[in-house]
């Protein structure tokens, strides 16, 4: 199912056709959900109300960090709501209250399917989900509905380039890896069959088969503050680290890093936070110097830099992505940030630490970018005009062209060592790139050290 040159037109005049018979904002009926990802269906939910666009959101995952008001806005819905959470919150060892909420939700879901096929003509899907694992797809299209699927990275990336997934102390086979990869590859092929838009991040787009939409260049909804922060309050400088996956974010190697400039003599406050309301890392965020967002990342401004930016304050971002990313994004699209390579962590530190001009400015223009660029109303004007297709051309990404193998959350040897694992186990085959052999082939000259193929791999840094 790999798009050609032939296949990439053909989907370009399917997204032509699409805009024909578009639909003006007042008249368009958007559902989000069915999950929250950092705040993004809720802001794009205020974007598209600002715009004039009847928006609703859907949230059916546990209740989270409440960043702004989910309550779903009918009784069926907010029923499925209840007992959905419900179920996840019940351990596995009430078995008997597990299997009712179970039972329960598998009978509501049909019916809120078929009230949210009358209510609305736009669902957008964030982080693959959906009502029935995607075997609704063909219904909606069916009804004529337009259907956006938003990628967020675990949900689509080659699960052996993926910390969060195969992290050590998680335990995961190599066979489950394979049986994972393999799983996102069927699920990934019902989505490109049916879905009006695919958005998801070049940098973890390499299991897609069909060309997709840049999700960085779409953008992270934020509201902007009304005014930037005070400045630094008095005394040393506040470092602020908080990570959703301690391990995959690389807290062990921040701390470490933390420890040996403490070791050489720097001054500053280094606060570290977990598991704790939006409302107070937002206030973190405040009165903090700037962030070290993660060590193994593969996007400039994933959210928590996108939160700091609203307050003026710059993230440090350290990966193996950033020339892949240079390549292929559009320059007014790439977020600024303290960006470096795991190696080179320390030294983005102390730079951050001792040029306060340098680190005001940086967080001066990652302020207004978010403010301009990923405001609420900005990316769902984006979102409307994906609609009307066809997307412009710098937005679009073939995948057989990506040549980004070193992954996130881990480091590039990790990477490199499970691919290895995955074809001793499984053979090439078992990596999910056939459709794509150029990338297939760049992929184990860097892994196994095989010939060298055309399309050079993203080498570590």
């Amino acid at each position: 199912m790999a798009f050609g040159p032939c296949g990439f037109d053909s989907h370009l005049r399917h997204l032509t056709v699409e805009r024909n018979s578009r639909r003006a904002p007042a008249q368009l009926r958007v559902l989000i959900g069915l999950t929250e990802i950092s705040g993004y269906a809720c802001n794009l939910r205020a974007g598209f109300r600002q715009l004039g666009v009847h928006a609703d959101l859907l949230d059916l995952q546990p209740l989270g960090f409440r960043f702004s008001d989910d309550t779903p806005p009918t009784r069926l819905m907010r029923l499925l709501q209840r007992v959905s959470r419900a179920r996840l919150a019940t351990p596995a060892r009430a078995a008997v209250r597990k299997r009712l909420y179970e039972g329960t939700q598998i009978l509501l879901t049909p019916l809120v399917l078929a009230q949210a096929l009358r209510r609305y003509n736009t669902f957008i899907f964030l982080y693959d989900t959906a009502f029935l694992r995607q075997r609704e797809l063909p219904l909606l299209r069916l009804f004529r509905k337009r259907i956006v699927y938003v990628f967020c990275g675990s949900d689509d990336r080659p699960t052996y380039l993926d910390g969060g997934i195969m992290a050590a102390s998680r335990g995961v086979s190599i066979d489950a890896c394979i049986a994972s990869v393999r799983a996102k590859k069927r699920m990934l092929r019902r989505v490109e069959r049916h879905a009006t838009v695919i958005l998801t991040n070049p940098s973890h787009g390499l299991l897609h088969e069909r060309p997709f939409v840049s999700f960085p260049t779409v953008g992270i909804p934020r509201v902007p503050e009304a005014e930037t922060a005070d400045a630094d309050p008095p005394g040393p400088p506040m470092i602020v680290h908080a990570p959703s996956h301690p391990e995959a974010k690389g807290t062990g190697v921040i701390r470490a890093t933390i420890d040996r400039l403490r070791e050489r003599g720097y001054d500053f406050e280094y606060e570290e936070l977990q598991a704790v309301p939006n409302q107070i890392v937002r206030e973190r965020l405040r009165r903090c110097a700037f962030v070290v967002d993660q060590v193994w990342g593969d996007t400039p401004m994933a959210g928590l830099a996108a939160d700091a930016a609203l307050y003026g304050k710059p993230a440090i971002v350290s990966g193996y992505a950033w020339d892949e990313l240079r390549r292929l994004l559009p320059d007014y699209a790439f977020a600024p940030s303290e960006r470096c390579s795991p190696e080179g962590l320390e030294d983005a530190i102390v730079r951050l630490l001792t040029d306060e001009e340098h680190r005001r400015e940086l967080g001066a223009r990652a302020r207004a970018f978010v403010a301009e660029r990923w405001n609420p109303a900005a990316v769902a004007q984006r979102f409307l005009d994906l609609l009307d297709g066809p997307a412009p051309a710098d937005w679009l990404h073939e995948p057989s062209e990506l040549r980004y193998f070193l992954g996130w959350g881990q480091p590039a040897e990790r990477s490199l060592e499970l691919v290895r694992a995955v074809v001793e186990r499984g053979g090439t085959a078992a990596l999910g790139l056939g459709d794509k052999p150029e990338a297939e082939r760049a992929l184990l000259a860097l892994a196994l050290g095989a010939p060298a193929s055309p399309g050079e791999a993203v080498k570590p840094g």
